[in-house]
């Protein structure tokens, strides 16, 4: 194999390092590159996280759509301008946001494309009859179709997109960790006088279930619910979350915070609303991350996170409501509800495994394999 040390990477994406989980897998598992990153601190927080890492500096909330198109067109000259100065071998643009400008600089100066769809664009529009659905799936499909090699988290995200074509030019990247072999762990709670249940994620209303957490928290005391996260609702749920006894609010952490906190719960939930497309077909990187800690998880039917639970035996998949929550609860407390978790059943998914596919089809892009 000849030296790689000279070849170069770039990651594009629109959000801080501390702040994307994938991101700092990826990056991490990425072998024998020189790594460049190009982000965005879409809060101004003057941030300066991750090596080799330059930031864009301008406010944008997360979930305003608006506020993120109207910025775009600055977010992509930056990106531009540090590409010219960087001159990768390898663009690895991480969502819709981050290929443009990317796309563009491949094309011209003939560098190698990577796109990594992590959030597909048109399931975040709920109006199925929104004109907007059908531009966003054209646009992924358009990159897809001229980039050297794409990336799903999850294989049914074809269908979502409409991807019939270039299949061979897809590695699947799942939000996994590294699993141990033969780990196994019987878990029946009931004997336990306090049960520590963690969501840590997006806080947004209605569609990832803090709702029901709330209410769960002030009907059992038995459990102590811990709850971190930021997104668009975030303000509504620091005040909706005050006050209950049970419940510690963190707000936002970052991802070493993230598994501390996971760590130290008996459950991991993670409760997704089905009706929303996108979580019909994205696994929750929670789910990974439980694998990893050998906790179970509530997740809800329907949704792709239940069918990798329900595939490993790691939690159980309710229905998406109040009463499915409460009901659960009772059952796990009284020892009706018990884990039996294997890390065989999920190896996989290990991120080891994950890392060396991805580091062969990065070598071969660049001549090196």
């Amino acid at each position: 194999m000849k030296d790689s040390k000279a070849k170069k990477i770039v990651f594009i994406r629109a959000n801080t390092y501390n702040s994307e989980p994938r991101l700092i897998k990826i990056s991490e598992g990425i072998k024998n590159f020189e790594q460049h990153f190009v982000l965005w601190d879409r809060d101004d927080r003057g941030t300066s996280e991750g090596k080799n890492a330059v930031y864009f500096r301008r406010k944008s909330d997360f979930g305003n759509v608006k506020t993120l198109v109207s910025n775009i067109p600055a977010w992509s000259r930056f990106c531009w301008r540090e590409l010219k100065k960087i001159n990768p071998d390898i663009i690895h643009a991480c969502d819709i946001e981050g290929v443009a400008a990317a796309y563009l600089y491949a094309k011209i100066f003939r560098k190698k494309l990577v796109y990594d769809i992590w959030d597909e664009t048109s399931g975040k529009i709920v109006d199925q009859k929104s004109p907007l659905k059908k531009v966003a799936n054209s646009l992924d499909r358009f990159y897809i179709n001229r980039s050297d090699l794409f990336l799903l988290p999850d294989e049914c995200r074809t269908e979502q997109i409409g991807i019939k074509k270039h299949l061979d030019r897809m590695v699947l990247v799942p939000n996994s960790t590294t699993i141990t072999p033969g780990k196994i762990s019987e878990i029946n709670l009931s004997k336990k006088a306090q049960i520590n249940i963690a969501y840590v994620g997006v806080m947004s209303r209605k569609i990832r279930g803090l709702e029901f957490i709330i209410e769960a928290a002030k009907k059992f005391n038995r459990f102590q619910f811990t709850v971190a996260g930021y997104g668009p609702d975030d303000k509504y749920f620091e005040q909706a979350l005050r006050g209950i006894k049970n419940l510690t609010f963190l707000g936002r952490v970052d991802h070493a915070k993230a598994i501390e906190i996971n760590n130290q719960a008996d459950i991991i939930i993670t409760l997704l609303d089905p009706n929303y497309e996108n979580y019909k077909y994205a696994t929750s990187t929670k789910a990974f991350e439980a694998f990893e800690l050998l906790k179970p998880i509530i997740t809800s039917e329907g949704t792709a996170t239940a069918r990798l639970i329900n595939e490993t035996g790691w939690g159980i998949a309710i229905k998406y409501n109040q009463k499915a929550l409460e009901n659960a609860l009772d059952n796990i407390q009284n020892g009706i509800i018990t884990f039996k978790l294997e890390t065989n059943n999920a190896m996989k998914y290990s991120w080891d495994k994950v890392a060396a596919k991805l580091n062969a089809k990065y070598s071969e892009l660049v001549g090196l394999g």
